[in-house]
């Protein structure tokens, strides 16, 4: 005879688990409708401003998706991006991050750095040309 009540517990954890994987879809659905509306908003009535994403929070995000271990090594990386001189060499290294990190097998990291790493280059934008 089965224990009826060790197959609920585990019937449980595992209805348990599939809602954490929902709700973790649903918060990444979300961020990028709300951010997307945020910036969308904004820029109605700021034509001239440019969004930035905060730095920080975006090295944040990343370190989700990578084992503690090799946090620092991702950091540094991360950090590269932000010294470069100008947009371009900084777009070239967020090509080379992604790339160290596919190597690395830290695929999620990679798409994550590919996606959205150029959002916070903002202040990187070419200067603008002097009016004659």
């Amino acid at each position: 005879m089965q224990d009826s009540k060790g197959g609920e517990e585990r019937e449980a954890a595992r209805g348990g688990q599939i809602i954490k994987i929902e709700e973790e879809r649903l918060h990444r659905h979300l961020d990028r409708i709300v951010r997307g509306t945020v910036v969308e908003t904004l820029s109605e009535f700021y034509r001239e401003a440019a969004w930035q994403r905060c730095a920080v929070h975006f090295y944040r995000n990343v370190f989700t998706k990578v084992p503690k271990a090799r946090a620092k090594e991702v950091a540094a990386m991360l950090k590269a991006i932000h010294v470069q001189e100008d947009r371009e060499a900084a777009e070239e290294k967020i090509a080379a991050v992604v790339k160290k990190l596919r190597k690395m097998k830290l695929a999620s990291a990679a798409a994550l750095v590919e996606e959205s790493a150029h959002e916070t280059l903002s202040c990187q934008r070419p200067p603008a040309k002097p009016v004659a």
